[in-house]
C-alpha cells in the first residue's frame, strides 16, 4: 500500500510539471519564479514568418522586457538611437498559469494581449497571442545574464 502511494505521488508530481507545450517538461521552480528576470527578445514571428524589423518598438528583436514579482512589467527599445522605457506596464499568469496577460505603454502605444506560454524555462520563454488586426505573433526570448 505505501510503494503504490509513493508511486501515485511520483507520477503526479512528474506530470503536474508539464505546463507548456515546449517545455521544460518538468521544473523544481515555480513558474512565479522563472518568470522574474530580463528578457532579451531575440525572435519575433508574424504569422508563421520570422521578422527582422516592425513598425512596433516593443515588437522588435533586442528589446528587454522586465519581468518583476507580483506584477510590474518594464520593456525597453531602442528608438531612433535613444532607449526608450514604457510606463505603466503589468503582468498576470492566468488559466492556471497557461496563459500571459501583459499590458504596458510605450511610444503612445498601448500594448494589450493574453499570450498562450509554450515554454517558459529559467533561460528561454516562448509564447504566443493574436493582436486585434488577426495577426498572430510568436516572441522567442532569453533570460539576460547579469
Amino acid at each position: 500500500m505505501k510503494r503504490t502511494t509513493l508511486i501515485l505521488i511520483l507520477v503526479t508530481v512528474l506530470f503536474s510539471g508539464c505546463r507548456y507545450k515546449e517545455g521544460p517538461f518538468i521544473s523544481l521552480t515555480s513558474p512565479d519564479k522563472r518568470i522574474v528576470a530580463t528578457w532579451s527578445l531575440q525572435n519575433v514571428y508574424k504569422n508563421g514568418e520570422k521578422i527582422t524589423t516592425s513598425e512596433y518598438a516593443a515588437l522588435k528583436p533586442g528589446c528587454a522586457y522586465a519581468f518583476h514579482a507580483y506584477g510590474p512589467l518594464v520593456v525597453s527599445a531602442y528608438v531612433n538611437g535613444e532607449i526608450r522605457e514604457s510606463y505603466t506596464g503589468k503582468w498576470q499568469f492566468t488559466n492556471n498559469k497557461k496563459n500571459l496577460a501583459v499590458n504596458f505603454f510605450l511610444i503612445d502605444r498601448q500594448y494589450e494581449y493574453t499570450a498562450v506560454i509554450k515554454k517558459l524555462s529559467k533561460n528561454e520563454m516562448i509564447y504566443e497571442y493574436d493582436d486585434s488586426k488577426g495577426d498572430h505573433w510568436r516572441l522567442q526570448m532569453y533570460a539576460q545574464a547579469y
